[in-house]
């Protein structure tokens, strides 16, 4: 499809949309640059992002890089034939955006890769309003790596985690 029917067809999607358009690519390079195309087009149609991506900003992902997920689905036995594989799953790699007409909070932000689990600490490589970060959790901040612990690629991190958690604090105290 050449890039003017695709933009005409996003163009016709959004337009129909009432609330929330999702489109889900592929998570290849290929896929990941449709999506960048579709998410620069739905910023100038003045669309609010919500996932993946937590701003409206140039995409801070590197030349060569690319953003995409990965999601386990179950195969049936007739997929596992026709794939010639073995395991009765398996890990669907895509890349998405959705965007929608309201607007939306934009206080969080993205695990965009596998959290790295250390002896004492994590590390979460995240995509942030302020671009990519990488933060590192401590054992010795409980809570937030209590729940840090539970992430996975793709999650939503929080931003005002350390405030929620403080007040939490406060109110178990009093």
């Amino acid at each position: 499809m050449d890039s003017a029917t695709k933009e005409n067809a996003l163009l016709q999607a959004w337009q129909a949309t009432e609330k929330v358009l999702v489109i889900i690519e592929p998570g290849t390079v290929k896929g990941f640059h449709n999506i960048l195309l579709a998410r620069d087009f739905l910023i100038l149609s003045e669309a609010n992002i919500l996932a993946p991506c937590p701003h409206k900003n140039v995409c801070p992902i590197a030349e060569g890089d690319w953003c995409h997920f990965s999601s386990r689905v179950e195969r049936s036995s007739f997929h596992r034939r026709a794939k010639g594989g073995v395991l009765s799953y398996e890990d669907e790699k895509f890349s998405y955006i959705i965007a929608s007409k309201e607007l939306a909070s934009s206080n969080y932000s993205r695990v965009i890769r596998h959290p790295l689990k250390r002896p004492g600490h994590i590390h979460l490589d995240l995509c942030t309003n302020n671009g990519l970060s990488r933060v590192t959790i401590s054992q010795k901040n409980k809570d937030a790596y209590k729940l840090a612990r539970k992430l996975s690629w793709g999650d939503i991190w929080e931003e005002t985690l350390k405030e929620t958690l403080k007040e939490t604090l406060k109110e178990i105290q009093e």
